[in-house]
């Protein structure tokens, strides 16, 4: 893992890298003592697959009125002990929860849509990357100025390190956010809709594979 990315999530992870987002974007929906930042996730193999595949949702339980799983909870704890060490023994511990939560051995509702997307794109997890468009849960999906503070300082850091070939969005709406925020501009990116990714699959696989 390249230690940019670890000390990247370990500042995301921290409550105080988004003290200033949260002071004037009353549509982001934190409090921290239940929810936390959610990074991403890298795969094992993804720097050294033949094709670095990105895939991006737009954020974490975007309801406020979602309640929080106690695996959540976990993961939740994990980052912020990730945030304090800064370690390739804390990211590790919290990559392997997360790579069950994707793997669908073990994971809530809101983990479902992922894992079948990605089985449907015939991606292996440990190839790829996941990350949301804002690392924040929100109590909006219109592009509000908090997409823009969390996409410059964290998504689109995480892009630069990660470098994908290509990324496939989880939704027309996040892919509309992702082109207003300019990053269709730098990467070459598709989407498949959130209830018609059945439909939308086999183009999408058929350009991955291109």
């Amino acid at each position: 893992m390249k230690r940019e990315i670890i000390n990247l999530w370990a500042k995301i992870g921290s409550e105080g890298y988004w003290s200033d987002l949260l002071a004037k974007n009353p549509s982001v929906f934190v409090p921290f003592s239940e929810r936390w930042p959610q990074p991403g996730f890298i795969g094992s193999r993804y720097f050294v697959s033949d094709s670095r595949v990105v895939v991006m949702g737009q954020n974490p339980r975007a309801s406020n009125t979602t309640t929080t799983a106690q695996a959540d909870m976990e993961m939740f704890r994990l980052i912020r002990n990730h945030s304090q060490e800064s370690s390739a023994e804390s990211i590790a511990t919290l990559f392997s929860m997360m790579r069950s939560f994707m793997l669908g051995t073990s994971y809530g509702r809101a983990w479902i849509p992922i894992t079948a997307v990605r089985r449907h794109l015939g991606l292996k997890l440990d190839n790829i990357a996941y990350l949301n468009l804002i690392p924040l849960a929100t109590t909006g999906d219109r592009i509000v100025p908090a997409f823009e503070d969390a996409y410059e300082k964290s998504t689109m850091l995480q892009l630069q390190s990660l470098n994908p070939d290509k990324i496939v969005v989880f939704g027309k709406g996040a892919y509309d956010k992702l082109e207003h925020l300019g990053g269709i501009d730098q990467y070459d990116a598709r989407y498949v809709g959130q209830r018609s990714y059945r439909k939308d699959a086999p183009p999408v696989r058929r350009w991955l594979n291109g």
